[in-house]
């Protein structure tokens, strides 16, 4: 008979044993998706504060392209009234300076035409990132909800298990998966804010070149056709499309980093970036105040950038701590429980 109850002992505590690894196993699947779910709903969250900021940035650019258009349109008028011999290249010839102020015409009208363009470039980009992001977005349309509903079965996992603790562990363990999040939002920021920095560095260092453009140099004997195939204004407006891109890319990495503080760029500075650079690309090789103007623009948006990277790493760092500081809440309560 005893050899009985030892029998039917040791086979209870093998079941008891099956059965706290099947449990075991079912928790960290429920784990698993939890935290699947809950990144899902984070990024939903992101992408449509992305959408919004783009949106909101697509008008003021469709509105600053039409002004741009205006300006265009003025520019290759001056031109236009200076070659056709008119009263007012009249008035230059009489000056003796109608050929200088042909040509500034002409290079005031090609800025304004490199202007334009990237306007409907960023447009354009902007356009293809909407779309890109609202079909990403239909892959997270459901993880609010099935977060929720995991959730209330951890709940109701835990108040079985751990009892009055449940609670407790259950907010510990959601804050974790949040940080982590939010850390994994820190990274990507950096990881675009670097390559934007060094974007911004190649504008620096075309514009220092523009210093050195002498007349004969830069205009190649008067031609504008000439200088819009000039090595340095190609090189220059590939920069500035590349630049214009990762500082967009950068503000939507910046929307939803949650973080209880604000990181943006002042989105006028940003819009005016092209404007400025152009001008100072295409300013006469003597006409430095426009180009130091241009690099006094380029130098305030990677100031704002460089503040807003020392805070990411600064954050990134107060993150890490803080989920420590979980790791070991955690790891107490449950030992103590």
């Amino acid at each position: 008979m005893l050899r009985g109850i030892c029998r039917m002992k040791k086979a209870e505590a093998f079941s008891m044993t099956i059965k706290r690894r099947e449990s075991d196993t079912m928790n960290q699947d429920l784990n698993a998706r939890l935290a699947q779910a809950q990144q899902g709903a984070a990024r939903l969250h992101k992408v449509d504060a992305m959408l919004k900021k783009l949106g909101e940035e697509l008008q003021e650019l469709e509105n600053h392209e039409q002004e741009l258009k205006r300006i265009l349109a003025q520019e290759m008028l001056d031109v236009e009234k200076l070659e056709s011999k008119g009263l007012s290249a009249f008035f230059h010839a009489v000056r003796g300076n109608l050929e200088e102020r042909i040509e500034k015409e002409r290079s005031e009208a090609l800025a304004a035409k490199l202007k334009y363009d990237q306007a409907g470039q960023d447009i354009k980009e902007i356009h293809a990132s909407i779309a890109k992001l609202s079909a990403e977005r239909l892959n997270y349309v459901d993880s609010p909800a099935e977060y929720r509903d995991l959730y209330a079965q951890k709940q109701q996992i835990l108040l079985e298990e751990q009892g009055a603790m449940a609670q407790e562990i259950l907010a510990l363990t959601d804050e974790k998966n949040r940080r982590r999040i939010n850390l994994k939002e820190i990274d990507e920021a950096i990881e675009v804010g670097g390559q934007v920095l060094d974007s911004l560095n190649q504008a620096l260092r075309n514009l220092s070149s523009a210093e050195g453009w002498g007349t004969w140099d830069l205009l190649g004997g008067g031609m504008i056709s000439g200088l819009a195939k000039h090595s340095h204004i190609n090189s220059a407006q590939e920069n500035i499309e590349k630049t214009q891109s990762l500082l967009r890319q950068f503000k939507t990495e910046l929307t939803d980093i949650r973080i209880g503080t604000e990181l943006s760029l002042k989105t006028e500075g940003f819009i005016k970036f092209a404007d400025f650079f152009f001008d100072g690309i295409i300013a006469d090789w003597f006409m430095q105040t426009r180009i130091t103007e241009s690099q006094a623009s380029v130098e305030n948006v990677k100031n704002q950038v460089q503040s807003i990277m020392t805070k990411l790493h600064e954050l990134k760092t107060q993150e890490r701590k803080r989920l420590d500081r979980l790791d070991v809440e955690l790891s107490e309560l449950i030992v103590k429980g």
